[in-house]
């Protein structure tokens, strides 16, 4: 009886898996002639035709950074490719573009995966299997990853890896993760003060080791490119893409596409009331949501670590400027742990789910905007705008929320993971 209950369980998410894979696949061969899908193309062949890292020797005036780690799936996918499909590695062909978008695919899966095997164990498998089911067929990662194929799912999955170790004060694999999980996207950065908090409240000799450890940590991550020679020019082209868009808001429904009327290419170094620095004014804002964050969970450590998680994940795509579209991504792994414990973070999730999906369909639409009656322009920035809006009242009802749950005693212990 055992046996049939466990093998009923895998094939059951073995079914929910294969059915997210199909579902993607099928996507994934839909033409998505899009700037980030061609880059990646360029750069595949790039690794394949001359060495791995010669995507590092491009001008760093192209502003342009490729995401480490996601280099050696961009050579997997292009050695398979001329391998198998085109010798002469024809760009234009759409099947390239389906072996770039599996490695995204492959992560969404996995991160679902791993969601499952942590709410199976924290509540019960049916918490486990909504989990999993939530997040496989979310609309927007789907979307994102099958379609317009970048690669957020997988900084994602290694920051979501190092929020796991964190939970469990295994504080070297979290700090190992969450390095590795900065080198492949600068904006990962945001839950290195999270994991320092809880560090340094819990074991303080582990801190004092990782004075040490963490360059040692960085050498291993970095040592293929130091080895090669391309250290100084993947430095160079890491830190150049900070700040390319100085903008208020690029395409990302948050309160400063609001405040700049629905025209978010402004730029951030206009002055609030000829005084403050919109970039400023952001990055403060941010700063006091992250301070709220800690004294929230200062008293309960680890209990709150996924729901501190996904608040700083919101609060980075909703105050700070210079956000894309994209970059509210990371908050559905992090919810996806919240919600089962607490049905009001569903509502967020949901809801949240319905305007990134809309978000990304505005920026890289499935089909092209048909005009209706010569308005599309007006018809497109007032569905911009309303997105804005109501991610700002689900921000303001998260800190509600927030602050209810904790306040509330019986609710804590719900938290225990």
């Amino acid at each position: 009886m055992i046996i049939d209950t466990k093998l009923k369980t895998f094939l059951l998410v073995f079914v929910i898996l294969f059915l997210a894979l199909s579902l993607r696949i099928y996507i994934a061969t839909f033409h998505s002639d899009n700037y980030d899908l061609n880059l990646f193309k360029q750069w595949s062949k790039e690794s394949v035709v001359g060495d791995i890292f010669s995507v590092y020797k491009r001008p760093v005036e192209s502003g342009v950074y490729a995401p480490y780690l996601f280099i050696y799936f961009l050579k997997l996918s292009g050695s398979i490719y001329k391998g198998f499909f085109s010798p002469s590695f024809n760009l234009a062909s759409n099947t390239l573009s389906i072996l770039i978008k599996s490695a995204a695919i492959f992560f969404d899966l996995l991160t679902g995966y791993l969601i499952f095997l942590l709410l199976k164990k924290s509540i019960n498998f049916k918490a486990g299997l909504l989990g999993l089911l939530f997040y496989v067929f979310n609309p927007g990662i789907i979307y994102l990853s099958a379609y317009w194929g970048q690669i957020d799912a997988l900084y994602t999955l290694l920051v979501f890896i190092s929020i796991i170790f964190l939970s469990k004060s295994k504080f070297y694999l979290s700090w190992f993760f969450i390095i590795l999980a900065v080198f492949t996207k600068p904006q990962s950065i945001i839950f290195v003060p999270l994991i320092f908090f809880l560090n340094l409240k819990v074991n303080k000799k582990a801190l004092a080791r990782l004075v040490v450890l963490i360059p040692v940590f960085i050498f291993i991550i970095l040592s293929p490119i130091i080895l090669s020679g391309n250290l100084f020019n993947f430095v160079r082209h890491y830190f150049y893409v900070i700040g390319r868009y100085p903008y208020v808001s690029v395409n990302a429904f948050n309160p400063w596409w609001l405040l700049s009327k629905g025209f978010g290419l402004i730029l951030d170094n206009q002055k609030l009331f000829g005084l403050i620095p919109f970039f400023y004014i952001g990055i403060f804002l941010f700063l006091i949501s992250y301070i709220f964050i800690i004294y929230i969970i200062r008293k309960y450590n680890h209990k709150f670590i996924y729901l501190a998680s996904s608040f700083i994940a919101f609060s980075f795509f909703m105050l700070p400027t210079q956000i894309h579209e994209r970059y509210l991504f990371p908050i559905f792994v992090f919810l996806s742990i919240v919600w089962p414990k607490n049905k009001q973070f569903l509502i967020i999730y949901i809801i949240l789910t319905l305007t990134f999906f809309a978000n990304l369909i505005a920026v890289l639409p499935f089909f092209q905007p048909v005009a209706v009656m010569g308005h599309s322009y007006t018809i497109s920035l007032i569905f911009k705008n309303i997105g804005a809006l109501i991610n700002s009242v689900v921000y303001v009802y998260f800190i509600y929320i927030i602050i209810k749950t904790v306040s509330v005693s019986k609710q804590i212990n719900v938290y225990n993971s």
